[in-house]
Formats: C-alpha cells, sequence, structure tokens
C-alpha cells in the first residue's frame, strides 16, 4: 500500500509540474544538471532524472511512472550520462538506478 500511494504522489507531482498552463505562458522544463554540461536534458530525461531523487527505481518501476518500457528508460538514462557523465546516474542491480547526488534515504549497498 506504500508503494502505491508513493506512486500516486509522484504521478500528481509530474502532472503538476509538466502543467503549462500559468498565466498563459509555457513553461520551459528543460534544463542543466551540472555547470560542467553545455547539453539540456529533454522533458523526458528531466523527468527520469526527478523521479531517482532521493529514490532507487528499476527500468521497469521508471517505466510504469513514465509510461514507457523499460528499454526506452535505458535509452534515456544513457542519453543522461553522455550529457552529464557516467556517475550521473548510479545503477545497483540488486535495487535499480540512483542519484549519488540525490541517494535514497534507505542508503545503497554495492554488490
Amino acid at each position: 500500500m506504500g508503494t502505491s500511494l508513493l506512486i500516486a504522489a509522484l504521478q500528481l507531482s509530474i502532472q503538476h509540474r509538466n502543467s503549462e498552463n500559468i498565466v498563459g505562458k509555457s513553461i520551459n522544463t528543460k534544463k542543466k544538471l551540472s555547470a560542467n554540461s553545455n547539453e539540456l536534458l529533454s522533458d523526458r530525461q528531466l523527468e527520469i532524472w526527478e523521479l531517482l531523487k532521493g529514490q532507487c527505481l528499476s527500468a521497469k518501476e521508471l517505466g510504469k511512472l513514465c509510461d514507457l518500457n523499460a528499454e526506452n528508460i535505458r535509452k534515456h538514462i544513457q542519453a543522461i550520462r553522455k550529457k552529464n557523465g557516467q556517475k550521473a546516474i548510479e545503477n545497483t542491480r540488486s535495487r535499480g538506478y540512483w542519484r549519488p547526488d540525490a541517494p535514497p534515504l534507505d542508503g545503497i549497498k554495492k554488490v
């Protein structure tokens, strides 16, 4: 039940962030992750980046939240790594993807 509530809250947060109707102006959600990156993340890449803040999620879990298949999630993660360095998003086989700059609260144990 706790996971379902978390997923619902994340989906609401994403919908709110993606809303483009604030005072009749469109919001530009693209942004840089690091100062040494010259490339901006796409909206989808930014969505994945935000979902990984403070938690560890598998490609399948991310896919459910983003309405994508796991292979497309992996491609977006690879694009984020290409733009911002291989260590921008880490992967632990038993747990999934996570951000070193905003690690899960329960910690990460590498195998």
